[in-house]
């Protein structure tokens, strides 16, 4: 037995060996996997930050551009001019630059409705309650959705109003606190469209099909830009005009945009005996930035609200969506 230990430890230092030769190896192979994983990180990082910075840039380029045009002075804003265009930039640096910005104006400010009057009788005279009221019903039947657009106009106001006092089809704090997850009333002025999904009534559904038409700026009372107008904001001016109308109108403002509210309320098609064009405009304050850079495996999106009422300033930036 003595005779064989010698071979017997030979044999085990050898294993030992292997052993210590294979640990040796995974880590080393751990260790480099770690590092080009770091590495790659890393470049990603760097790649996403400098798309980022080139969005930056764009966001500024949009901002010239509505400045411009403001100093040409002409006082309109419509599909003719040079931001409504669609923009490719050309390849930078290996990067892929897009953009485009909206006039924000075309669409329905809900925060409009903050100045509804409390009263019922009074409110249902208002305006901007009668104009969403029929965007609604509008949505409504081209849709086939089932939802009472008069509740969900009270349940909007509610959100909106400084008080907690419930209108006649609304809802307040006493609502919302009893749901599964309470919550309470805003009582303040929509910080994003998106808010709607928090106030009874408005569905994902009803969200999907009424957000290309509404907006939430950062102030009340603001008019709508009728050359910029989707077809629901022209519908829901007036209930005369139907969606072939509008869709004529926005051939017809294409070609030439209306110079002011009386060669609009004229244009061929519109309703005979008159148009209220209380709230309506023909110019705007208020834009929507859009910017998409791509630059090798990074991918940045920019979205911004830009004003130029009392110079150009940037309200609101979000990687994504406001």
């Amino acid at each position: 037995m003595p005779a064989h230990l010698p071979s017997r430890q030979r044999g085990i230092a050898l294993i030992t060996a292997l052993l210590v030769v294979a640990i040796a190896t995974i880590l080393a192979v751990e260790i480099a996997a770690r590092e080009r994983l770091d590495i790659r990180r890393t470049q990603n990082l760097l790649a996403s930050d400098q798309a980022y910075d080139l969005a930056l840039a764009a966001e500024a380029w949009a901002l010239d551009l509505l400045k411009a045009d403001l100093e040409r002075g002409d006082g309109i804003d419509g599909p003719q001019d040079d931001w409504a265009q669609p923009i490719m930039l050309p390849p930078f640096e290996g990067a892929t630059l897009g953009m485009r910005i909206e006039d924000l104006q075309g669409r329905f400010n809900l925060n409009n409705l903050a100045n509804v009057p409390a009263d019922p009788q009074q409110a249902a005279g208002d305006i901007n309650y009668q104009r969403v009221l029929l965007l609604l019903e509008n949505l409504r039947d081209a849709h086939q959705l089932e939802f009472n657009p008069a509740e969900l106009i009270d349940s909007l106001l509610d959100w909106l109003d400084p008080d907690l006092q419930t209108r006649p089809l609304g809802a307040e704090d006493s609502y919302y606190m009893s749901l599964d997850i309470p919550r309470r009333t805003a009582n303040q002025l929509l910080a994003s469209p998106s808010e709607l999904l928090l106030v009874k009534g408005f569905t994902p559904e009803l969200y999907r099909v009424l957000a290309p038409h509404v907006t939430a700026l950062p102030v009340s009372g603001t008019s709508i830009n009728v050359n910029t107008a989707t077809v629901e904001v022209l519908r829901m001016l007036d209930r005369r005009i139907s969606a072939e109308t509008a869709e004529r109108l926005i051939e017809e403002r294409l070609k030439e945009a209306w110079d002011s509210l009386d060669a609009f309320r004229q244009a061929p098609g519109m309703p005979e005996g008159g148009l209220d064009t209380n709230g309506l405009g023909t110019a705007s304050n208020y834009f929507a930035f859009y910017g998409e850079v791509s630059l090798g495996p990074a991918r940045s999106r920019l979205q911004s609200l830009l004003s130029r009422e009392n110079g150009f300033r940037v309200l609101a930036r979000a990687r994504g969506t406001l």
